[in-house]
């Protein structure tokens, strides 16, 4: 088979992952990565600390030899090739995107989606005692927990907005906000607190183009990546919450459950036709890592199925 290289085009938790998958294929004669900045990828799950000055920026960027264990080279972003008979795998728009709004101004807004951003945005963090959080995914709630251990004052809205998953249901989410109060997070229903915090996850994950059979190759390495069912984790200060959420929709089926309000528990998981449709574990997090594979695998869990709500 004719050795193939394969282009990369952005430098991020995705791309990393593709390059992980891509050393399993057979004709792969090496790897060109494609970035604003060599070798400055810091992971997504590292952004809140090294906002919130936990963390040095310099000491968790991806060390040259990383690329060069994958023997993947680097060029610059603008360097990208517009038309090529090689595989190219466009990775620039999957991941987190920050957006910092500073004041009223439309042109105060500030979208950190790379190492470089955060660089360019740390200042403003250091300086600003308060931010309003806006959104409360799981990206932006672990956000709102993080800058709250460095000493900021956070907020969030006090009206009824989904939290972490946009079909996780009233328990998860009124046992949430009642963690983020304890924990110091306050609720507001005001509108005009800056700075501002969103971070929204892109539903695009890439797109690939190139010769056919090259192609069908790589998008058969890639199948694990499309399968959007991770165990999610969110750690929520003295707290965590692990689930395993349908992408769209709810889960469907019959639900189980197990709670304690005043200890901060909830382990509440979905089950239809004897198999886990999805579940959300909050305070008692055990057994995760085996529900989401369960889930994942599809298994029927009848025999198992009286045991599922127990600690592991």
């Amino acid at each position: 088979m004719t050795p193939t290289t394969v282009h990369i085009k952005g430098d991020n938790d995705l791309s990393h992952l593709i390059l992980e998958r891509l050393k399993h294929l057979d004709s792969l004669a090496r790897t060109v990565i494609y970035s604003p900045s060599r070798h400055h990828h810091l992971p997504q799950k590292l952004f809140p600390a090294t906002l919130a000055g936990l963390i040095n920026l310099k000491d968790h960027i991806t060390p040259p030899q990383w690329y060069a264990a994958r023997n993947a080279a680097w060029s610059p972003l603008s360097e990208t090739p517009e038309n090529t008979d090689e595989p190219l795998i466009d990775c620039t728009q999957a991941g987190v995107r920050i957006k910092l709004q500073m004041d009223s101004r439309p042109d105060s807004t500030y979208t950190i989606r790379t190492a470089a951003d955060i660089e360019t945005v740390i200042p403003w963090f250091r300086i600003s005692p308060a931010f309003l959080v806006e959104n409360l995914s799981a990206s932006s709630l672990q956000l709102a927990f993080v800058l709250a251990k460095a000493g900021k004052r956070i907020f969030i809205p006090a009206h009824p907005t989904p939290i972490i998953h946009p079909d996780a249901d009233s328990d998860a989410q009124a046992l949430i906000r009642k963690i983020a109060c304890e924990y110091g997070i306050e609720l507001t229903e005001k509108t005009d607190i800056y700075p501002r915090l969103s971070v929204e996850e892109d539903s695009q994950r890439y797109l690939i183009t190139g010769p056919v059979k090259a192609c069908d190759a790589i998008l058969k390495l890639l199948a694990p990546v499309n399968q959007g069912n991770e165990l999610c984790i969110v750690n929520l200060g003295n707290s965590s919450a692990h689930y395993l959420l349908p992408p769209h929709g709810k889960p469907g089926g019959e639900t189980i459950m197990v709670s304690s309000t005043p200890d901060n528990i909830l382990r509440k998981i979905w089950i239809n036709n004897n198999r886990i449709t999805g579940f959300i574990l909050i305070g008692d997090i055990s057994g995760s890592d085996t529900l989401a594979a369960l889930c994942r695998n599809q298994t029927d869990i009848r025999q198992i199925r009286d045991h599922l709500l127990h600690s592991a």
